[in-house]
């Protein structure tokens, strides 16, 4: 199976004026993770799970 890793901004607004973004990743074979608090922690989760699934 092919993994490929896409990453979504979610726009929260918490109550503010602002709100605020978080990251999460999605895979191609189903697995995510949510709320990360930047673009380079998505990137670098998705790609830990990438590597993971690699091993197997």
């Amino acid at each position: 199976m092919q993994h490929r890793i896409r990453i979504e901004p979610e726009h929260h607004n918490n109550g503010g004026p602002y709100g605020r973004y978080t990251y999460s990743w999605l895979c191609s074979c189903g697995a995510k993770g949510y709320a990360l608090r930047s673009r380079p922690a998505a990137e670098h989760y998705g790609r830990e799970h990438v590597s993971k699934q690699g091993e197997r």
